[in-house]
């Protein structure tokens, strides 16, 4: 005999979006950290290359921190 099919629904769809959202954003987060440490890295290497290791280390840090501010903020954005 086939059982019917299940009258609850899917998991995700009583939860709201924002909720939905959060779970996404935290799925996400290990290739995001990923990405900014390999942005870092490449600007650290390209300005100590082009001038010093100390220029290299700031140039490192101001794009991380840039990006840190930009994805924050395109994060924040969806919550309000």
């Amino acid at each position: 005999m086939v059982s019917p099919p299940s009258p609850h629904p899917p998991r995700s769809a009583g939860a709201p979006a924002h909720a939905r959202y959060r779970a996404a954003w935290i799925v996400g987060r290990r290739r995001r950290l990923l990405q900014q440490a390999a942005l870092a890295m490449v600007v650290l290497a390209m300005a100590t290359w082009l001038w010093n290791c100390w220029a290299g280390l700031a140039l490192a840090a101001l794009v991380a921190l840039a990006d840190a501010l930009h994805r924050w903020r395109s994060h924040e954005a969806v919550r309000t």
